[in-house]
């Protein structure tokens, strides 16, 4: 038995990096996440501890020399734990090392705690802990001699509160443990981008589109390594920013990618958003050329309309399907070729020298209020969301996922283009949210686990699917929108599947906060993600919550305005400001109340806009409603519903507010009658333009 112990020595090496601290001053406790069965060894060679691992004994024991060193917390009694915690308090200079998850989980992902284990980390060292991460290192020296190098991340000391609450103790190990994977190992996204082919394989699957085989990683690298010298050439001529106008598809991935990989920043562009808009956005971030699709000109006479309109100011508008004539065969000879030595060739394109502070891509918000603004996103902040989301969702690794998001939206462009490749989630992409008959369809064939989608869109793709079309869903996420309690209930009493809400903006890259599947709270959005710091400034008629404000690495660089077009207006301290009123509860779950906009004053007393529409959609389902206000010479502001049932009148709802116990001030003054509510292209309601219908 000791021949396995000194070939692992002889054949790997431990290296430790402690964040803030000394490795030889670290606390009595290290818990760790638990991936893979050398874990436990590896972790005793580092630090030289007694290991309390949680569960059954691993598929491998361990050796005899360190077998007197591990102990199985699911074979404890309550003596035997009582006696542990007798030897970590009359002995202070033992370190020990904790796995508290029930298993080891393949994906680096945390799995389930295991009681004992928690109750033990509470008691040793006095709740005092540092979490820890253990990797192995992409070290090529030692790999040429079939030798690994491992890695143990230590972070800042935590401590647990003082109180026999193990579940409140599992979310605060959960916390630090997430927080230590949840920062970018990269400092760009090419380089990312190779670290985490390296990771799944330059082999394994990443993107397809319906009907279509899948492309991966290599594949993908390829096409954007040959797109991207084209893209380099034409920029050679007129330095500037490219526009992205395109669907989410295997295109707009590959010239997003292709783009970041020559350091040009990709403009995503909205192609229903309007002549106005999209002329505006091109201006303020400095576009000199757009590259679209002849299938997209074709199928949205909006984005024809818009790139005549480009051309006109003197814009290049370019299909993708031109590019392809200018790619020649050198360098297609080319692209194969660098493909072939991946690791090689990414180090040595332009985008591998940018900075996590540099420019990545630019988004604009939907300008309803004048022209629309651009958010300025950079490698550090797309990285450090990619990492948080991941890190709360871990379970989402390998896993198949279908993406009918945009990726001119933060949402669309993070889980369709960047999570993929990130988590190893092979992606079926399709180009709109809006064909309901058809996604259902999709996902009944390619069979994805995984889904993005907002309220709108779920509750269309509810009433037209069949119930076996959505099986083999596991992980339903919705966005972008406030998720309706009847949407829930609906999906979970046709399909059996549960709808998990997420809260973002696309200031903040855009994830904040997201329930998962073991730890959620229905009507909220879910605990904020590691590493995101959150405050909440008090607002005037609001008495339960505030104005949200979050500050993190994933937080925007900044905003670009139309009238000061290569300036980038940073947010002041780092803190942006949601304009959304929250409230966050005493376990740390956040609830959105409504935009601080979306409040109306009526005769002195605040009334919230989105808490009439839920009120007004709970009592007239299925039926849909969007409220805004408009000027009152004796109440200040009136509410005004835009409702798709001309047979709902102001009694019915006055009537229907006083039975539930609703206050009667949130009764609207006037009804009107629309056959659809207006909505843009990422689901949401389009506010403005219900605006000017009340208006007029």
């Amino acid at each position: 038995m000791l021949l396995p112990s000194f070939l692992s020595r002889l054949f790997s090496e431990v290296r430790i990096f402690a964040d803030g601290a000394d490795s030889a001053n670290l606390p009595p406790l290290i818990i760790c996440r638990y991936r893979r069965q050398s874990d436990p060894q590896t972790l005793q060679r580092a630090l030289n501890c007694r290991l309390i691992i949680a569960g059954n004994a691993p598929q491998s024991p361990p050796t005899a020399d360190n077998q007197e060193n591990i102990i199985y917390s699911g074979d404890l009694s309550a003596e035997q734990i009582r006696e542990l915690v007798r030897q970590s308090r009359g002995n202070p200079t033992i370190r020990w090392g904790f796995f508290v998850e029930d298993s080891a989980t393949h994906n680096g992902g945390l799995g389930k705690f295991h009681r004992e284990a928690i109750l033990l980390a509470a008691k040793i060292g006095n709740g005092v802990f540092a979490p820890a991460h253990i990797e192995v290192a992409q070290n090529k020296e030692w790999q040429k001699f079939g030798r690994q190098q491992f890695v143990v991340h230590i972070g800042q000391s935590q401590h647990l509160e003082d109180k026999n609450d193990n579940k409140t103790h599992a979310r605060c190990i959960a916390d630090a443990l997430q927080s230590l994977v949840a920062k970018p190992t990269n400092k760009n996204i090419t380089l990312a981008y190779g670290q985490w082919a390296q990771k799944y394989s330059w082999s394994h699957p990443l993107f397809t589109e319906f009907r279509q085989p899948m492309r991966t990683y290599r594949q993908i690298y390829r096409a954007a390594w040959a797109l991207g010298e084209v893209i380099a050439h034409q920029q050679s001529t007129s330095p500037n920013n490219i526009g992205v106008l395109l669907p989410s598809s295997i295109g707009a991935a590959v010239v997003f990618y292709a783009a970041i990989m020559r350091k040009i920043t990709p403009v995503m562009l909205n192609p229903g958003t309007g002549v106005r808009n999209i002329l505006s956005a091109c201006q303020t971030a400095s576009v000199k050329t757009v590259y679209t699709s002849q299938k997209l000109l074709d199928n949205l006479p909006a984005a024809a309309e818009s790139c005549i309109a480009l051309q006109k100011s003197g814009i290049e508008v370019i299909c993708l399907e031109d590019v392809r004539e200018k790619v020649t065969i050198a360098i297609k000879l080319q692209a194969a070729l660098w493909a072939l030595f991946p690791n090689f060739s990414l180090r040595r394109l332009p985008g591998a020298s940018a900075t996590q502070d540099d420019i990545a891509t630019i988004l604009f918000t939907s300008g309803s209020e004048s022209h629309p603004k651009g958010v300025a996103l950079s490698h550090g902040n797309l990285l450090a969301n990619a990492s948080q989301t991941l890190a709360r969702l871990d379970n989402l690794a390998h896993e198949r996922m279908l993406n009918s998001l945009p990726v001119f939206h933060s949402f669309g462009l993070l889980a369709g283009v960047i999570l993929p490749a990130a988590g190893g989630m092979p992606t079926l992409q399709y180009p709109s949210p809006l064909h309901y008959k058809q996604i259902p369809h999709i996902i009944a064939h390619f069979r994805p686990a995984v889904f993005f989608s907002a309220d709108s869109f779920l509750v269309a793709y509810a009433r037209e699917a069949h119930p076996l079309d959505m099986q083999s869903l596991r992980h339903v996420f919705a966005g972008a929108e406030k998720l309706k309690d009847t949407t829930v209930q609906k999906w979970m009493q046709k399909f059996g599947v549960r709808i998990l809400q997420g809260y973002g903006v696309t200031e903040t890259s855009p994830v904040i906060a997201v329930n998962t599947p073991s730890d959620n709270r229905l009507g909220s959005v879910g605990r904020i993600l590691a590493t995101i710091e959150s405050k909440l400034t008090e607002v005037e008629g609001i008495d339960n919550g505030g104005k949200l404000w979050v500050r993190g690495a994933n937080i925007m660089r900044g905003y670009l305005y139309a009238d000061k077009p290569n300036e980038i207006i940073a947010p002041p301290d780092g803190w942006h400001d949601t304009g959304d009123i929250a409230r966050i509860d005493k376990d740390g779950f956040l609830y959105i109340e409504g935009r601080a906009r979306r409040f109306v004053k009526i005769a002195g007393e605040m009334a919230p806009l989105d808490g009439v529409e839920n009120a007004l959609h709970e009592q007239f389902a299925p039926h849909h409603f969007a409220a805004v206000c408009v000027a009152d010479k004796t109440r200040g502001e009136q509410i005004v519903i835009l409702c798709d049932d001309k047979n709902i009148n102001r009694e019915q709802i006055t009537t229907a507010f006083r039975d539930s116990g609703l206050p009667l001030l949130w009764t609207p003054r006037r009804i009107i009658f629309a056959e659809e509510i207006p909505r843009l292209s990422t689901g949401k309601v389009d506010y403005p333009a219900v605006q000017r219908m009340a208006e007029e």
